[in-house]
């Protein structure tokens, strides 16, 4: 049993985010989905989709929601939802070093520890590559990356 996991943003960002973690993967991620917020959606409107793919998922593991901006309308209709379901986590900010541990470490693990996985990842996933060049000889060889 896996976590299931929402992305919501602005556009077609998080539609793009998991065509890349899938890229990456070499395979297709199942249990998850995108509501994307585009030109032309109301609240209303983005909110029923949101609801009608939670419906369609496999919760009982949990769900973890990704939305890209704190006070967005991706990231209000899901709170929405979180509210509405006790087992469902939101976090803004998620970027695709976020998106891929999530995606291929939820297998058998729970809400908490995905939750716990997203911070740590999130503080880590910003670099100054500058900085880090000083740190590895400066030759730019990142081998320890996706």
């Amino acid at each position: 049993m896996e976590v299931a996991v929402i992305l919501t943003s602005h556009g077609l960002f998080a539609q793009e985010a998991l065509n890349s973690a899938q890229m990456i993967a070499g395979y297709e991620f199942e249990n998850c989905g995108v509501v994307s917020v585009t030109e032309g959606k109301d609240y209303a409107t983005c909110l029923a989709e949101l609801q009608a793919l939670y419906s369609s998922l496999n919760t009982e593991a949990g769900v973890l929601v990704l939305c890209d901006i704190y006070g967005g309308t991706p990231a209000n209709i899901s709170t929405y939802l979180a509210i509405e379901h006790p087992e469902v986590m939101v976090y803004t900010g998620f970027n695709l070093p976020i998106l891929l541990e999530v995606l291929l470490t939820r297998q058998g693990s729970s809400i908490e520890e995905i939750s716990a996985k997203v911070e740590e990842v999130h503080s880590l996933s910003l670099t100054n590559i500058r900085e880090a060049l000083k740190g590895d000889g400066g030759d730019g060889d990142q081998m320890d990356t996706y």
